[in-house]
């Protein structure tokens, strides 16, 4: 009985251990991101940052934001879970330009406003807030909801690679 017993055990490890490999491996995707000013030259030392997917239509800083920043050729590449729906967005905008121009390029919309006390406890935003109106999310901190807030969707990105074009370096920014 007691070798019944071991070959009924040992049998059921067998099996637990093919199930076990047989799970199937989390595919990660590739997005390179070349960044060129507008007269196409390589932008170096641009950080650009992958927001994590959002909960209740509010991004969520620190865990999960994968951030790189431009070599010498201007590119940058991101390994991330393709099921997600991350953002690109532009780090120091000020400094180097926005998105504004370049495909897939929108703002983060994070509801609609639902009364004037929501509106003036929001960040301002163009065109002007208005009750049933959208509300973006003010990305960078800067209590201003403007062209240096625009992310792109990965969602919207459809090759592995993405070229983006940037004004040369600002020095007037504030």
């Amino acid at each position: 009985m007691s070798t019944l017993k071991t070959v009924a055990a040992c049998f059921c490890l067998a099996i637990l251990f093919a199930l076990g490999s047989c799970k199937k491996q989390e595919t990660l995707s590739l997005l390179r991101v070349k960044v060129l000013s507008t007269t196409n030259e390589p932008m170096v030392g641009v950080a650009l940052e992958l927001l994590p997917p959002s909960e209740y239509g509010v991004m969520i800083w620190g865990e999960g934001v994968i951030q790189q920043v431009t070599g010498e050729d201007g590119i940058v590449e991101f390994t991330f879970d393709p099921k997600k729906d991350y953002q690109l967005f532009l780090m120091g905008s000020c400094a180097y330009g926005t998105l504004s121009g370049n495909e897939g390029a929108t703002f983060f919309e994070t509801g609609t406003f639902r009364s004037e006390e929501e509106i003036d406890n929001s960040p301002g935003q163009t065109p002007p807030a208005q009750i049933g109106g959208v509300k973006y999310a003010d990305i960078n901190g800067d209590a201003i909801v403007d062209d240096h807030d625009l992310i792109i969707p990965l969602s919207s990105v459809k090759t592995a690679e993405l070229t983006i074009r940037i004004e040369p370096y600002n020095l007037n920014c504030i």
